[in-house]
């Protein structure tokens, strides 16, 4: 005879939780092989929102299992009764001290970065020492082995309950008529491999971050290290989908007409660049912004009529290194979690003579406005253009490493950002 079966809310929470378990041990193989380019801040993001939700449904669950009438224990030998019972307390123990472990990693990392449960939540810091984050560290990756194990032990528990002992175990967590060998198997086998599929699905999973455009306000995604240059002529704001401007109409006594002006609307073309050195303690760290776009009125003839708006997503921004650009997006430094975008504005354009001009503007970084000052290299040769140019900034006067990082000693004042793109007429 099928057995009782477990609550309502036990059977939901079981199979909630089990997904969700799939899907976390996927995603956190690939977590370290993930750059700022691949979203590898919203990838964290994402893991430690799946995490604490595992930790309070866990939580849920072993509450129902205390309160809640469970089936009888299935008859069996005595050491498969042990077996099973250490295989469902070691569940509970890596379903708490997982999620757990990764909270004490984050609340002692030497850079605090903020956690938003979604993005919409925002979840504290545990207070413990620095002292555990090391340990805590090596028992997370302890434990998502641990669980591997375990899930093996317990399929193959329950498949030997279901159709070796025929003791109708799956009615008991799926509540389905099972009253045949050959259903019992295709909802066995249709369990396991869904599983199997959100594991996959954890391991390929990427981001690609929205790109805010400042001048319209909206998200849009675009491609890795390549943004859009608009350029605004004498005639006014140019169309972006307009590839060549209309033809100007003459005097009605003038036969024909007028010549079309030479576009002054731009694309940036793939390979561009948008980086950034500093030096920690001597050596230079380098990294790079894979998500920009800009808003760009330049004529030569007309320099006084410039104008620039540059905007970085600042969660683009990539050292090849997880930890270090971990510290990054914290909040003793970028902060990006209140911050996510950098602005740069021009107020000015001097000639330099040749392809050479001096740009002047506010930036603005990490919620401070400071002015600044770019050179950079314009060459333009009929429909095709090469820019390039750099500049220094000095990142204690944005707030740029607060704290025991506010000192220059370890980490120099100056930042150098370059940029380097070529671009074409539309």
């Amino acid at each position: 005879m099928p057995q009782a079966s477990y609550s309502r809310w036990a059977i939901a929470l079981h199979w909630v939780i089990a997904g969700l378990l799939a899907f976390q041990i996927g995603q956190g193989h690939t977590l370290d092989t993930q750059s700022g380019s691949t979203g590898q801040f919203a990838a964290y993001q994402l893991h430690k929102s799946l995490g604490i939700t595992i930790l309070l449904l866990t939580i849920a669950r072993l509450i129902i299992r205390l309160v809640v009438q469970r089936p009888n224990t299935l008859a069996d030998t005595g050491w498969a009764r042990t077996l099973s019972t250490l295989v469902h307390w070691a569940f509970y123990g890596v379903m708490i001290l997982g999620p757990l472990s990764g909270w004490i990693i984050v609340s002692t990392a030497k850079i605090k970065v903020p956690t938003q449960l979604f993005g919409a939540i925002p979840w504290p810091h545990l207070p413990v020492g620095i002292g555990l984050h090391r340990p805590m560290e090596q028992l997370h990756v302890v434990l998502a082995w641990l669980t591997v194990g375990l899930v093996v032990l317990h399929v193959a528990g329950a498949l030997r309950h279901q159709f070796v002992k025929a003791d109708h175990l799956l009615e008991r967590m799926i509540p389905l008529a099972l009253e045949t060998r050959a259903r019992a198997l295709l909802v066995a086998g249709a369990s396991i491999m869904a599983i199997i599929g959100l594991v996959l699905i954890g391991n390929t999973l990427r981001f690609s971050a929205p790109v805010i455009d400042s001048a319209a306000g909206s998200e849009t995604t675009i491609p890795p290290v390549e943004a859009i240059l608009l350029v605004e002529g004498e005639q006014g704001h140019e169309n972006l989908s307009s590839s060549t401007p209309e033809n100007v109409e003459g005097p009605a006594d003038q036969v024909g007409k007028a010549e079309a002006p030479i576009s002054s609307l731009w694309a940036i073309d793939s390979g561009g660049s948008l980086a950034f050195t500093a030096r920690w303690s001597g050596t230079s760290i380098e990294g790079t912004f894979s998500r920009w776009t800009g808003e760009v009125d330049f004529d030569p003839a007309a320099l006084n009529q410039t104008s620039i708006v540059v905007t970085i997503e600042m969660a683009s921004a990539s050292t090849a290194d997880q930890q270090r650009d971990e510290m990054l997006f914290g909040e003793s430094f970028l902060n990006v979690a209140a911050n996510p975008k950098a602005r740069f504005t021009s107020t000015a354009v001097s000639h330099r003579g040749g392809d050479r001009y001096r740009i002047s503007g506010i930036l603005l970084l990490n919620g401070k406005s400071r002015p600044a000052m770019l050179d950079a290299r314009i060459a333009i040769s009929g429909d095709q253009a090469r820019v390039t140019g750099s500049t220094v900034i000095d990142r204690t006067l944005f707030g740029v490493g607060s704290g025991e990082w506010a000192a220059t000693a370890q980490i120099a004042g100056d930042v150098t950002i370059e940029f380097s793109f070529s671009a074409h007429r539309r």
